[in-house]
């Protein structure tokens, strides 16, 4: 409770106290960092409720200094379609406690989605600067519940969970999987992968080798979480990254980005590399392959159901129904695209993948790539009935949509010079500029 105050309080006095323009920053870094450290389930629901408050008053008042802006900013709209489709499944729930505390957590994104598109280039570098942060604060957490005996921040409610239990396939020799304040391993792993993407942005496309640093952190923090499919999907952001800015014609880079998967695949072993060696029998693979095969199992419902889905309070009985097959102990939909068909139906998906088309649209380089790793994670996790990985996806989703910063970065910007000096030229920047002069 504490920390959540001194944090959303401290994020809410720098914001009221910087100028108009700077305010989506700090708003920004601030409710990403209250999402990171009050994850979605294991704390308690006052600590949860008070955390989701104070995120939202951030970027409330953030945007009222940035109305003007709004106005003019070119929202996500089929991102913000599908965000307020998922309140109204939410509500189709019923009035319960948890029903209005995913309805508050989504209307909070609905507003990340906004001020992430003002179109201020503060409000992009905020949520890359935001990752860098909580990358540092996970390893921390993480190399003390490795080797010093610290508990994680948030353990499982039931009291259960030791460290020991989590077997850590990717690093053997550690004494478990970590879980640093996202209260489970995966939500750790996504989180660290997508820091390393940023850190090393930061590093090679904004010429500032100190970032090589957090990058090797999260690095370290991405195994320490075992998370198989954070590793791969690192590694498929990266390659992506590497096809975008080759100069060439973009036919040529989606070739050189598929040339260089299939060479990986065939030149390492990547099975044994990533631990996946006795990948097929275990649990992990037997529940998503059958959570996959349920895709069509689901067209079989009522066809309400099957149109605009059954409502997220429906998954654990989906589940224990049979649809996933013999795993059907496990409560959880690990594939998004399923878990949305199954609560917010064929609708749903459509609005999903429309986001997400949008998002790689209107992003710049960046952007896409953190897209895609949000959606590559999608196939393996449950991202979405997570808010840290739900504030990644939108926050990703909704990127730069400047007409003059197309296929382009703010790694790519000259850097911003101290307050009064004379700034490089550059079409992203007038905006800023012309607000210095009003502040």
């Amino acid at each position: 409770m504490i920390v959540t105050l001194v944090t959303g309080l401290g994020a809410l006095l720098v914001l009221l106290t910087r100028p108009r323009h700077r305010s989506l920053f700090w708003a920004i870094t601030g409710a990403f960092l209250l999402v990171v450290l009050v994850p979605s389930h294991s704390p308690p629901r006052d600590v949860a409720v008070l955390a989701i408050l104070l995120s939202t008053a951030l970027l409330v008042l953030a945007l009222l200094r940035n109305v003007e802006q709004l106005r003019h900013c070119r929202p996500p709209v089929p991102l913000l379609l599908f965000l307020v489709y998922s309140v109204s499944v939410w509500i189709r729930d019923g009035f319960t406690n948890t029903v209005m505390l995913n309805v508050a957590t989504n209307v909070m994104l609905i507003l990340v989605a906004l001020a992430i598109s003002v179109g201020s280039s503060f409000s992009h570098r905020a949520f890359v600067y935001a990752l860098v942060v909580a990358g540092v604060i996970q390893f921390a957490l993480s190399l003390s519940e490795q080797f010093f005996g610290a508990e994680a921040l948030w353990p499982r409610p039931d009291g259960t969970d030791v460290i020991e239990s989590r077997v850590n396939i990717l690093a053997p020799d550690l004494i478990g999987r970590a879980m640093g304040s996202t209260s489970q391993p995966i939500p750790l792993g996504i989180l660290s992968g997508m820091a390393v993407i940023a850190s090393l942005w930061l590093a090679i496309r904004g010429r500032n080798k100190i970032f090589f640093v957090p990058a090797g952190l999260a690095l370290v923090t991405l195994v320490f979480s075992g998370t198989r499919s954070a590793v791969v999907a690192t590694g498929v952001a990266l390659l992506l990254w590497a096809a975008l800015t080759a100069r060439v014609a973009r036919s040529v880079q989606y070739i050189y980005f598929g040339v260089g998967a299939m060479a990986t695949v065939i030149i390492i072993d990547i099975e044994e590399l990533l631990g996946f060696g006795n990948f097929r029998q275990s649990e992990s693979f037997t529940h998503r392959t059958g959570v996959f095969e349920s895709a069509t199992s689901l067209l079989s419902r009522a066809p309400g159901d099957v149109l605009w889905g059954s409502g997220y309070d429906s998954i654990s009985g989906i589940l224990r129904s049979g649809f996933a097959g013999d795993s059907s102990s496990i409560v959880v939909f690990d594939q998004e695209i399923v878990r949305t068909a199954a609560s917010a139906g064929i609708l749903g998906v459509m609005l999903l993948l429309a986001a997400v088309v949008s998002g790689l649209r209107r992003g710049d380089t960046l952007s896409r790539v953190f897209l895609s790793y949000s959606f590559f994670s999608f196939l393996a996790f449950d991202s979405l009935s997570w808010t840290l990985t739900t504030f990644l996806f939108v926050a990703s989703a909704a990127g730069p949509a400047w007409n003059d910063l197309r296929g382009k970065s703010f790694g790519d910007v000259p850097r911003l010079e101290a307050k009064g000096a004379l700034h490089v030229s550059h079409p992203a920047n007038n905006d800023l500029r012309t607000a210095e002069k009003h502040d």
